[in-house]
């Protein structure tokens, strides 16, 4: 950043607050547990007006990938090979996900809103949500041993 502001410094402040008052937090799986990647998506992803890019990354796994989303209009996007002129998301990320969908690598599904845990790393939450969320996630939070 060339020329931060009193606004940058507060933002960073933020994330260091809650790095400060979330070390304890994390994720846990047992070892014999049924563990099986899916993917999440938010309709908005990619809307960072300066870049427009979304952070994308692989790993292997058996597919296809179940990929959760709230939009049905976005997973019709996916799906069918018909555009409109209207549709927002043409620019970004559209053909890379189609391109997996076609290949078999992922399976986009619809997920209700109050479902959709994508919104945790990508909307601001009321604490009630956020709770919900985590507790859909295997949240845990332990004291620092």
């Amino acid at each position: 950043m060339q020329a931060p502001t009193q606004n940058h410094w507060n933002g960073a402040l933020h994330v260091v607050k809650y790095l400060i008052g979330t070390q304890s937090h994390g994720l846990y799986y047992a070892a014999n547990s049924d563990f099986q990647l899916q993917g999440y998506c938010d309709a908005d992803w990619g809307t960072f007006p300066i870049t427009r890019r979304s952070i994308t990354g692989f790993c292997d796994v058996q597919f296809p990938i179940p990929l959760r989303c709230d939009n049905r209009s976005a997973i019709h996007i996916i799906e069918n090979l018909v555009f409109h002129e209207r549709t927002k998301h043409i620019e970004m990320d559209c053909y890379l996900i189609r391109d997996h969908y076609k290949s078999g690598f992922v399976d986009p599904l619809f997920i209700s809103s109050k479902e959709q845990l994508a919104d945790i790393f990508t909307k601001t939450l009321s604490g009630c949500t956020m709770s919900g969320l985590l507790v859909k996630m295997d949240f845990l939070s332990q004291a620092p041993s």
